[in-house]
């Protein structure tokens, strides 16, 4: 994400739009699961509730998920 799509974003992730949660995912790395997200209508206040079971429903790769979850946790 570059930082003029990152001051468009809420400093909040709690105030997150589904749109924003796939802009984030695609910053870290994780464009490939941005539609699935937005599909699951995944807002910012949602993905600080994911724990790792749940992001597995969504997320196919265990790396991947371990890797997403940590960057949920820096969030909080």
């Amino acid at each position: 994400m570059t930082s003029r799509e990152m001051s468009t974003v809420p400093a909040d992730p709690k105030q997150w739009t589904k749109e924003d949660v796939a802009s984030w995912l695609t910053e870290k790395g994780f464009q490939q699961y941005a539609e699935v997200f937005i599909e699951h209508e995944i807002t910012g206040s949602m993905l600080l509730q994911l724990d790792r079971e749940s992001l597995a429903e969504l997320i196919p790769i265990l790396a991947h998920v371990l890797t997403v979850h940590e960057h949920i946790q820096e969030l909080k």
